[in-house]
């Protein structure tokens, strides 16, 4: 599997070979007319030109299109998607159930995560956005765990941040055990929290914007807009309280620590980004990132659920933890 430069082009429809700056900006303009998510559009159509490329499908399935790696290609099936016309009626289910509908061996090169399209790969550099998709209660998405480690950070940098968004001291040992590195499962949890905190108060979250304010200031203008008058320790554990409800939601309805898993072709195949070729992930690897993850977040680590101790702990002891 071949990338491209990721920042030649918008990158929502980089994965599609959209490779020219003012293609990419109308692949996205079009979504944004027709109301649909860029990110989970250019996914879909990578992943049918890919299948056509394979022979997966043919030109019956593709509505008598010949797909390739293009702006047109590109284009056309964002029409289709949008308005459910021919193949784009069943693309518009996503890729999960796209390729349960085609078969043919088609779900080893879907990319999702309990059934959405990821947007990041997370082969080679690992950070809490990109892992942040195998947790996300939605699936493989990325903006609930925003942090600064989309950039290399050294561990000190990592022990200011976390200070800022209001991790304690304990924790902040946790995730920085010595001045050489930084866990950033463990740093994942609390960017969570915060993340989930400050977009339910409306806040932009997106590195650029998120500079800007930190949870001092965040609790400040709860207060001043609210007139509820609440410590920063109270608005982070709210957002612990909701990451952890959307996460028995999710156990209630049958998901479980295997869903938090990548792709499996994550797992087998290398992907190459320029010159440089990032390998497959070890399974024995990532399984132990989620260890760190369920351990700092006080879920079971077997089972990847939320405990009786920790929902007592968060006054939610009216639910119910899941076996």
């Amino acid at each position: 599997m071949k990338a491209s430069n990721p920042w030649g082009t918008p990158v929502t429809f980089n994965t599609c070979g959209v490779r020219k700056w003012d293609e990419g900006v109308k692949c996205n303009e079009l979504c944004n007319r027709y109301g649909i998510d860029a990110f989970t559009t250019g996914a879909l159509i990578a992943f049918a030109i890919e299948l056509y490329q394979r022979g997966i499908i043919s030109k019956g399935d593709t509505d008598g299109l010949a797909l390739k790696w293009d702006a047109n290609t590109t284009l056309k099936l964002i029409n289709k998607i949008a308005r459910r016309q021919g193949m784009g009626d069943s693309l518009a289910e996503g890729i999960k159930a796209y390729s349960k509908r085609i078969g043919k061996n088609s779900e080893k090169y879907a990319v999702q995560v309990k059934g959405l399209e990821m947007t990041m790969d997370i082969r080679g550099v690992l950070f809490t956005e990109n892992f942040g998709q195998l947790l996300d209660p939605r699936g493989g998405h990325h903006a609930r765990t925003y942090g600064i480690t989309y950039i290399p950070r050294k561990a000190e940098s990592v022990r200011r941040y976390a200070s800022l968004i209001g991790v304690p001291d304990d924790a902040i040992a946790r995730i920085c055990p010595d001045p050489s590195r930084f866990s950033m499962p463990r740093l994942a949890k609390w960017v969570q929290d915060y993340d989930s905190m400050a977009f339910s108060l409306g806040f932009c979250m997106r590195p650029q914007v998120a500079a800007s304010y930190n949870l001092d200031n965040i609790t400040r203008l709860y207060w001043l807009t609210t007139g509820v008058e609440l410590s920063a320790d109270e608005l982070l554990k709210a957002g612990e309280r909701i990451w952890t409800i959307q996460r028995l939601f999710n156990a209630r309805e049958g998901a479980s620590r295997k869903d938090d898993m990548p792709p499996p072709r994550m797992l087998t195949e290398s992907v190459t980004v320029g010159d440089k070729v990032n390998p497959p992930l070890e399974e024995s690897y990532v399984q132990g990132l989620l260890d760190e993850y369920f351990e700092e977040r006080g879920w079971d680590i077997a089972t990847g659920n939320p405990t009786r101790q920790k929902l007592d702990a968060l006054g939610l002891e009216n639910l119910c933890e899941v076996k």
